[in-house]
This record gives structure tokens, sequence and C-alpha cells, in this order.
């Protein structure tokens, strides 16, 4: 059960003294989720009696949550909410938090100027847009600059744009009609943002998930019903008059006919941005999609430290004929009372 002696420590920091004020050693229903190029969550219950129950220690807006499994950081973010309940005689508390990525969803940039770059490296981008956010009065989260490897050049006009959404549009855009894409990035628990091109994580063929095996339960999701071939994208000329931009894929048309999308890019003022854009969003749809997601057993070979977000494991179901390595796009981590964790994967190619 969750306690002292659990694998699993929940800890409050206080972010103005830097220092841990408190470890929920009796929280319930404790979970936290990794998503690969987007912010993130984590939970937990305490009982309302409970000594460490306070607005003080669980300060919401102000203090964070670091997650840590036999002592070795995994999650960190801001606690954001509580829910209070009374039900019967159970009283309790049920508390939220989110990462240091979606804390940037709160931030805009190109608000009282258009902020212009030309000819500069996405992730450089990127982690501008975060700096500049965070020398800002009172904007300061902590985030720090870590490893920045060189990917595509951009050239991006911002006007009143989430700092966020801009930085993950860098990540998932190509070059117009070239066979690449933009970056994996991250802000690990430090708060520290790093970039990887071309993508995070590597191969890891020693982890395996198998069903029937390790896994109790195993669903493949196979989608053609968004596949777009052809997109037309509405931007607008710095001039103030729309542009549109339309790309198609021919090899998808054969198969599955023509199938239309039109995407608005109205913060977008620039052509060839817009069109990288639009080319990205076909390559991305213009396939059936399959999404694997299952839940596993923690074992010798798939412990939570065997394998990370973005890495290659091994994805075997005979009864889908599924026998490859896909990447892990997001893990969910329940902790049960017992303190056993349980895995959920969602995997894709």
């Amino acid at each position: 059960m969750a306690g002292e002696k659990s694998e699993w420590k929940f800890k409050i920091k206080d972010p103005s003294t830097g220092k841990f004020i408190a470890n929920i050693t009796n929280a319930k229903k404790r979970w936290f989720v990794e998503k690969l190029n987007q912010e993130s969550e984590a939970g937990f219950t305490l009982d309302a009696d409970d000594s460490k129950c306070t607005t003080t220690i669980l300060s919401l807006g102000v203090n964070e949550l670091y997650i840590y499994y036999n002592d070795t950081l995994k999650w960190a973010g801001q606690l954001v909410s509580a829910r209070k309940i009374a039900n019967g005689d159970d009283i309790y508390w049920e508390v939220m938090a989110k990462d240091w990525a979606a804390l940037l969803g709160k931030r805009f940039c190109g608000v009282e100027s258009i902020r212009e770059f030309t000819t500069i490296d996405a992730g450089t981008i990127a982690w501008t847009l975060i700096d500049e956010t965070q020398t800002l009065a009172n904007g300061d989260f902590g985030i720090t600059e870590g490893t920045i490897e060189a990917s595509i050049t951009r050239s991006p006009v911002y006007d009143k744009k989430n700092v966020l959404a801009a930085i993950r549009e860098l990540s998932n855009m190509g070059k117009d009609n070239e066979s690449n894409y933009g970056f994996d990035f991250e802000i690990t628990p430090l708060k520290v943002f790093n970039v990887y091109y071309p993508y995070k994580g590597t191969i890891r063929e020693e982890v395996v998930f198998r069903y029937p095996g390790n896994c109790e339960s195993f669903e493949a999701f196979v989608d053609t019903w968004d596949i777009v071939n052809h997109e037309w994208g509405l931007g607008r000329h710095w001039t103030g008059e729309t542009a549109i931009i339309s790309r198609s894929d021919a090899t998808s048309q054969t198969t599955y006919k023509r199938r239309e999308a039109i995407k608005s890019y109205k913060d977008m003022s620039v052509l060839a941005f817009l069109q990288d854009m639009v080319w990205q969003d076909v390559q991305w749809l213009k396939d059936p999609q399959t999404v694997i997601r299952f839940t596993a057993r923690v074992d010798d070979k798939t412990g939570i430290d065997d394998y990370n977000v973005g890495d290659g494991v091994t994805v075997v179901c005979d009864s889908f004929d599924v026998d490859e390595w896909l990447w892990v796009y997001e893990r969910k981590i329940v902790i049960s009372d017992d303190d056993e964790p349980l895995v959920t994967l969602v995997a894709g190619n």
C-alpha cells in the first residue's frame, strides 16, 4: 500500500523556496501520463482529514508535484485543480497536476507586435519563444535550455500565437514535397527543454509486449474514415488578404478516391510556412491510421525504466496479426493502493 516503503513517492515542492514540504504518503488512486510532443497530467486522491490535505501544502497554481519511482524522478508539474468530494462517510480531495509543457499553453507571442523569424532552425525558434516569454515580468517558469539538435530552418511570423501551439506546429511540420518532418521535443521533469531530430528515442528490441502474455488487454484500431488526400489550407497574407494553398497525394486518391478537407491557418502569413503545414497534414492523413492500445503488467523485461515515451518496442498479438516494433506515443501508469503499477500504452508506426 502507499506509504513510506512505497516504490513510488508523490512529493510536493514549494517553488518559492525550492524545497520539498510534504511526501503524500497516504495518497490513493495515484496516476500519471507521459505523452510525446504534448502536455501531460498526473493525479491522486487524499482523505480530507489527512494532515497533509491542506491548502498550504496543496496550494493550487503554485506548488509543484514530483513523482519518483525507486528514487528516480519520472514526472513533475504544477498542482492545478482539486475536486472536493463528500460521498457518504468518504470525504476527500481529487487533485490534478499538469506538466511544464502545459504551462506554455497559457502564454502567447506576437501580441503587442508581430514576432518574425527569418531562416532560423526550428528548434532554436521553439526555445526562443520559451526564453522570451520567461523574460516577461513574473514570467519565469524555470525552464532551461538543454540539447537543441539542428533540424529544419523556418521563417514564421507570429501574430497573437499561443506558444505551445507554435512549438507543436514546428514539431509536426516537414518541408513541402520532401519526405521529412519537424522534430520531437520534451520538457523534462527537471524543466529542461530538449529538441530531438528527426525523432526522440531508440528501438528497444529487448522490450516485448505480448498478448496473451504480459498484456492484460489489447486493442487495435484501424481507421480509414479520417483519411485526407486533398487539403485546402486557408492562411492570411501579410496584406490581410486570404491565401489558399492545396496539396494532394495521387497514390492515396487512386486507392481511396478523393477525400478532402479544409483547414484554417489564419495566423499564418508566410506562404512557404502555409505550404509546409498543408503538405504535412496530407502526409500524416493520406493512409489508414492504426493505433495500438494495451495494458501491461510490469515484469523483468518490461520495467518502468527499460523504455520511455518515444522509444520503439516490440508488440505482438497473434489474434490480430500484429508482430512488429512500434513507437510509444503515450504511457499512462496507474498505481494501485497495493503499490502495483498497471501501464497503458498507445503505440503506432
